[in-house]
Order: C-alpha cells, then sequence, then structure tokens
C-alpha cells in the first residue's frame, strides 16, 4: 500500500498492519510533516505501465576484434566491477525504492529533552559571561593600578603607552644622564662635587621634578640621601637640562651613587638617613642608578695622611 503526504503529496511504500485499524501519527520523511493516517487513505499500489518498446534499429555491422585482452578495455570508472557483471536498471520512475516511514520511537532517540537542552543553553551562556567579567576585572585592574605596576616593572609601561594609557609615574618622560664626579678637599673636608644633565625624551613640556641623591654601599644600601633642584624648573621637548649638588664628607663605606626624581614629602621622610640609618626603601619616581665607584681621594695625591676617621673614596 501507499501513503501520501497531506504536505508535499510524497508518497511512500507502507504495510497497512503499521496503522492497524484506528490509525496512528506518521512523519513525512521527506519534509517533516506530521498527520494522523487513517486506514481508508491508503492508496493500492498499481503496477507500473509498460514502457513502448523502441522502434527496431538497423542491425549494425559485428564490431573488428579486439587487439587486445578484454580485461584491458574496461573503463575507469568501472575498474571495481568483474567482467560481465550487470548493473541493475534504474526502478520506475527513477526513484527508487521510497524510504521507510521513522516511528516516534526511533524519532525520539535523536531529541534531547527540552530540560536537557535548556540546561545546555544556561551553561554555555553563563561559560561566556564569567570569560567576559574576567578579561574585563584584569584590563579594568591593569589600567587602575598601572602606575604601580610601572613603577614595581618598569617594562610594562611601554605596554600602558602602545594602548594609548601611560603610567602617570614621577619623571615620566625623563631621563638622568650619567653624572660626572670630581673630588676636592676644602681645608679638612672632602668635597664630591657632581654635575649632570637631565634629557626631556618625550614630546610634551615636563616640570621637572625634585631630585634625590643617595650614596650607596656595596650592598646597594643607602648610607647618605640628600635633595636638589635641576638648573630650570620645566624642561621642552628634547631639551636638556643640566643639574649640580655636593657631598661634603662622604659617609665611610660608601661605594656608588644613585640619583631619582622624588617628591617633597617623600623626601622629608629620608632626613633620619642623615643621621646614619641605612634604608633601602626607594621613593617612587624615576630612576637612574650609577653603581661607579667614588673619585679617588685628592688628599692622598698631595701626599698627606687620610684621616682615619673619614672615609678613604676610591674610584
Amino acid at each position: 500500500m501507499l501513503i501520501s503526504c497531506s504536505n508535499c503529496t510524497a508518497r511512500f511504500k507502507i504495510k497497512s498492519e503499521l496503522l492497524g485499524d484506528q490509525g496512528r501519527n506518521v512523519k513525512c520523511a521527506k519534509c517533516g510533516n506530521r498527520w494522523f493516517a487513517d486506514p481508508d487513505t491508503l492508496i493500492p499500489e498499481t503496477p507500473a505501465a509498460p514502457r513502448p518498446a523502441p522502434p527496431a534499429r538497423p542491425t549494425p555491422p559485428p564490431p573488428a576484434p579486439p587487439l587486445v585482452p578484454p580485461s584491458f578495455l574496461v573503463p575507469p570508472s568501472f575498474g571495481s566491477r568483474r567482467p560481465g557483471s550487470l548493473v541493475a536498471p534504474p526502478s520506475a520512475g527513477g526513484m527508487g525504492e521510497p524510504p521507510p516511514i521513522s516511528t516516534e520511537a526511533d524519532i525520539a532517540k535523536f531529541q534531547m529533552r527540552p530540560e536537557m537542552a535548556e540546561h545546555a543553553k544556561r551553561t554555555i551562556l553563563f561559560a561566556w559571561v564569567a570569560l567576559g567579567l574576567l578579561i574585563t576585572t584584569v584590563v579594568l585592574g591593569g589600567l587602575m593600578f598601572r602606575t604601580t605596576i610601572a613603577v614595581i616593572y618598569p617594562p610594562s609601561n611601554k605596554l600602558f603607552m602602545a594602548i594609548g594609557f601611560p603610567a602617570d609615574t614621577l619623571g615620566h618622560g625623563l631621563e638622568i644622564l650619567k653624572p660626572q664626579t670630581i673630588a676636592r678637599m676644602d681645608g679638612k673636608d672632602k668635597v664630591l662635587s657632581i654635575k649632570g644633565q637631565i634629557e626631556n625624551m618625550g614630546s610634551k613640556v615636563i616640570d621637572i621634578p625634585l631630585l634625590r641623591g643617595a650614596v650607596r654601599n656595596t650592598a646597594q644600601k643607602d648610607l647618605h640621601v640628600w635633595t636638589f633642584k635641576a638648573d630650570d624648573a620645566r624642561i621642552l621637548p628634547g631639551e636638556k637640562v643640566a643639574y649640580s649638588t655636593e657631598v661634603r664628607n662622604p659617609p665611610r663605606g660608601g661605594t656608588g651613587l644613585n640619583f631619582t626624581f622624588t617628591k617633597v614629602d617623600e623626601a622629608a621622610t629620608d632626613q633620619k638617613l642623615k643621621h646614619g640609618a641605612p634604608e633601602t626603601t626607594q621613593p617612587h619616581g624615576k630612576k637612574a642608578s650609577f653603581h661607579a665607584k667614588f673619585p679617588p681621594n685628592p688628599a692622598a695625591d698631595q701626599g698627606d695622611k687620610p684621616d682615619p676617621h673619614k672615609p678613604e673614596v676610591k674610584y
């Protein structure tokens, strides 16, 4: 028997026993339409009308004998078919056998339950929201604390500059060049004169912050600190501004100098170092460390005996 889809009129073979006496719900395998099929709606199969015989053709002359064995004359597309085998002719209408109608049980096997599908959608949505919040938190946190990050790890400021949010560190854009030091005697005092320059590496006019100098020992601890100002308060792009300062009677054990930018309130905390208390805390500013040793003691060059209570500076 045949059954016809009420939507696309496609026909399918079906056994009348599958519908029973009361009929049942069926689904079209072609368009997916569902309807209630009644046994009275079945269509009996009719044998296909025979095709008319083709007109008689004149008998062709016999073919010439082959020059090669017949096995080599098999076309490439039929190389997997044994010689002499026949290809099954297409069925009537060229459509072949109709596919079987899927039952409700077969369809249910490949369908996800509604509650499971909804749970899967919520899980995927929650994962995307959590990932977006994590990325947003990391980006905003990096921008909010970029100054602290740039002070702890200075190369990170290049990344902030590349994305258009440079860290506003003290002395940003300024470079403290390596200074020149000269040791001299002023009576019985040893004086270390220091001269250097500050260069504006940026493209804007910058106010030069307060400068901080420190005498350090071999362990890089500050033995003596002081503050001073540059010769000019402001510096133009690409310009160099000079600065000069001096240290009178450097402390014993000093082997190098360190220069940074600092603030007035931070400089006040450094006053305790003048009383000989070593300190390792660094101010929050752009720093340029120079681990060069002190210049030679001029008193030794003049043949004077060094004072044992004052440090002997070496270069």
